[in-house]
């Protein structure tokens, strides 16, 4: 990932955007403190996704619940 200013970023807005579009990332500083990221959406959804299955898989990993069953079980009596 490349670092950019945000001055630099806004000045040069459109070639860093066509940059994206190559592929390339950048951290945008404001007075030297890191403050946002630029990537293409389809890195974002990427990585988006990355973090919700191993997020979902950190759940069933330790769910309390059990099953499927065992939620619907829950729910229908009313404990959900």
């Amino acid at each position: 990932m490349q670092t950019i200013g945000m001055f630099e970023a806004k000045t040069h807005l459109p070639e860093v955007m066509r940059n994206v579009q190559k592929g390339q990332k950048y951290i945008v500083t404001n007075r030297h403190q890191e403050v946002a990221v630029i990537m293409s959406i389809e890195d974002y959804n990427r990585g988006f996704q990355s973090f919700a299955y191993e997020k979902l898989k950190t759940l069933f990993k330790t769910n309390p619940f059990g099953s499927v069953e065992d939620i619907i079980r829950m729910r229908d009596e009313g404990r959900f």
